[in-house]
């Protein structure tokens, strides 16, 4: 049995209010303009190294392209470009802490951050770890509460490397997703619908995601990430939260 998990929509223990490296004494930019600030400060060698990208607005957008990295599929070309592909994640691009608006007493051992980037804690990682060994990345951060207060639990952004082909549109309930049209240059989109109705509707064809124990399909990409049974029996053994998750349909 494959189970689905959609993003949680509102501020809380599944998705905590905030923002990478913000200083909100100061009033600075946080982690997109610390990303920025490294670019300027390179080689052209270098700039082109770390982001093979040929547009004039390079120094500017380059604080966005790490985010790709986080939450899209690793080698997948960023932003249609020819040359510039989303590739290993750079030491200095992870964030170096995630500051919370207000104190939160709890959180998820899965939880979303700002730009739908997912990290995990310890428990969870483990129970990742152990079922698929070596597949998965995971990026350490200080999660901050207001007024300096570290979280009391370790977390670690995850970059999830499996993604299918794996979405039957044939078989998957009218209402399981929703259609963007085309619309100037940018092609259809297909997008899932969150509720328990449309996700147990939703197809997903097992011989392409076979054994696998956490993974993505390329139509939804971030906006569903796909459990197996195996992970989710041992997240409820050891009592984790996750956001709402849901058995989608095999065929």
């Amino acid at each position: 049995m494959v189970w689905g998990m959609a993003l949680p929509s509102g501020f809380g223990e599944y998705w905590p209010s905030g923002e990478f490296e913000y200083d909100r004494k100061k009033r600075d930019t946080g982690w997109y303009g610390r990303l920025r600030r490294h670019y300027t400060e390179q080689s052209p060698e270098e700039q082109r190294r770390i982001f093979a990208y040929s547009g004039e607005d390079a120094a500017w957008i380059y604080g966005t392209y790490p985010v790709g990295k986080f939450k899209k599929e690793p080698g997948q070309s960023w932003r249609n470009s020819a040359t510039c592909t989303l590739g290993d994640v750079e030491s200095h691009e992870v964030p170096r802490s995630f500051d919370a608006d207000k104190t939160y007493n709890s959180l998820a051992s899965l939880i979303s951050l700002n730009d739908k980037i997912l990290a995990v804690d310890e428990s969870f990682k483990a129970i990742i770890e152990r079922l698929e060994p070596q597949v998965h990345e995971f990026f350490p951060f200080a999660l901050m509460m207001p007024k300096g207060k570290p979280y009391p639990e370790q977390y670690y952004i995850l970059r999830i490397r499996q993604y299918f082909d794996a979405f039957s549109k044939p078989d998957s309930s009218d209402e399981s997703i929703r259609v963007l049209p085309a619309y100037d240059g940018i092609p259809e989109i297909t997008r899932v619908n969150e509720s328990k109705k449309a996700l147990n509707g939703l197809a997903m064809r097992e011989r392409a995601f076979g054994g696998a124990h956490l993974w993505r399909d390329r139509t939804f990409e971030e906006q569903l990430t796909c459990f197996s049974d195996e992970l989710i029996s041992e997240v409820q053994a050891e009592g984790l939260k996750l956001p709402k998750h849901y058995k989608l349909k095999e065929v």
